[in-house]
């Protein structure tokens, strides 16, 4: 999970001092979660906000969990991103969840989010010329491009930089919204100084097995995003969407996904209560 700029970045050192920190305080327990989103998601969900913990990182994260483990200052959870574990398995790490998808924002769009921001998308400027399918296929399309495009990056140690990615340029097609792949693997062979024919053939290669288990929440938003301006719909920031969808989300759904299934075992065989019944 990315955290914010605006906060310095945060070491083991910090995280196991806020551990004390809370300990001394007469926390009970702590719930470690990567990022700046995660916390606002979490502060929802539990009775009480001061548990939380924000490590800034995954690598802190499991670093602070392990250490943790190992020293046992205080009773501690990580909530950590799934981040394409699914491609590419990692050591499991005790008293550690991994979200249902690869990331918080994945996981609430996969829970019934997508759908209602779609539907706020088109609802909003009153489109009678557009159905859902024709917005929300090029868009689900888009997302999956990228994600075959992290996969390619893992698997090959390309060391894509994708915040120079100049992808997001989308232009109107009669009643859909495209961008060319080409100038895309241009710029990714740019970033990740690699030929373009290696790229093109390799992203031929890359086979997905799940879509929801193939995509990052953060590409998603930042389509979104672009999307309402090639179809002209009043201008909306990828902050506004990350917002809209910890209220979109189908809570009853999410509470029976693994991740909050596994969190509220590990609370009950801890016999601690720290989430919300309602």
């Amino acid at each position: 999970m990315t955290t914010s700029t605006s906060m310095p970045e945060k070491n083991l050192e910090n995280v196991l001092a806020e551990l004390m920190m809370s300990k001394s305080a007469g926390v009970a327990f702590c719930l470690l979660v990567e990022g700046d989103y995660d916390v606002r998601f979490w502060r929802g969900e539990v009775a009480d906000e001061k548990i939380i913990v924000n490590c800034g990182g995954k690598d802190t994260l499991r670093r602070a969990v392990e250490e943790n483990n190992i020293k046992n200052y205080i009773k501690v959870v990580g909530i950590q991103d799934r981040d394409f574990t699914d491609y590419f398995p990692e050591p499991e790490l005790e008293n550690t969840i991994y979200t249902d998808c690869n990331d918080m924002e994945t996981t609430l769009l996969y829970y019934g989010g997508l759908d209602k921001i779609m539907t706020y998308m088109i609802d909003s400027a009153k489109i009678a010329c557009l159905k859902s399918t024709n917005c929300q296929y090029p868009i689900l399309e888009h997302v999956l491009f990228f994600g075959k495009l992290r996969i390619l990056d893992k698997t090959n140690n390309y060391r894509i930089d994708f915040k120079e990615l100049k992808i997001m340029r989308f232009y109107r097609d009669q009643n859909s919204f495209v961008f060319s792949k080409r100038k895309a693997f241009e710029a990714m062979a740019m970033t990740a100084n690699k030929p373009i024919k290696e790229i093109v053939e390799r992203y031929k290669e890359v086979r997905i097995y799940e879509f929801w288990k193939s995509v990052r929440g953060h590409d998603c938003i930042s389509v979104l995003s672009r999307a309402k301006k090639c179809f002209h719909l009043p201008k909306i920031g990828s902050e506004k969407i990350e917002t809209d969808l910890l209220l979109s989300f189908d809570r009853n759904a999410f509470k029976r996904g693994s991740m909050y299934t596994e969190l509220a075992r590990w609370e009950n065989e801890n016999d601690l209560s720290f989430l919300k019944v309602n």
